[in-house]
């Protein structure tokens, strides 16, 4: 190891001594999760034979009646849920790869008028090739760093900054 610094890297990088490069921007996702992934490494194609996602999202969501929570969370918690899961984890889409989802036929949101032709558009994620697998990348540090707010990379942390006084940028909100 070189010699100590007073901060941490942006990239998460030196945070393991034993494994320098655990954790940081680029590397791969670990799979928690043992045994053949769902899809064909030859070729990456998805097995046929999973359920379609706007069924299963559609049937998960049908119940109306007003039901309040047993632990007595609202959306804040999946909204900071959310937020806390873009510190450590970001995988880039693979736009070359499309993959769209068959919206059901008459879906009253997505399909109102049943054409039957509907979809949702949807892109694989970026992958490297590991043991003859596609695995994905991560595209921020795996550290819980406030990695959203301040960048992974010098390029993203200029981006997010005025460089006046030490000030982040912040969106107006007009109304």
């Amino acid at each position: 190891m070189g010699a100590p610094v007073e901060y941490r890297s942006m990239d998460g990088s030196g945070n393991n001594k034993a494994h320098p490069t655990r954790g940081t921007k680029g590397e791969l996702f670990l799979r928690q999760l043992y045994g053949a992934p769902r899809y064909h490494t030859s070729d990456g194609s998805i097995v046929p034979d999973l359920p379609n996602p706007r069924d299963i999202s559609n049937s998960l969501n049908a119940n109306n009646k007003k039901q309040l929570n047993p632990r007595r969370l609202n959306d804040a918690h999946t909204v900071w849920g959310q937020f806390i899961d873009h510190d450590f984890t970001l995988t880039p889409d693979n736009v070359s790869e499309p993959l769209n989802i068959a919206v059901p036929k008459c879906d009253v949101f997505l399909d109102p008028d049943c054409t039957g032709t509907q979809t949702l558009g949807f892109s694989r994620s970026n992958y490297k090739i590991f043991n003859g697998t596609r695995e994905q990348i991560n595209q921020v540090s795996a550290y819980l760093d406030a990695s959203m707010v301040y960048g992974s990379d010098p390029e993203r942390a200029a981006a997010l900054r005025t460089f006046v006084k030490g000030k982040l940028l912040i969106d107006e909100l007009c109304g």
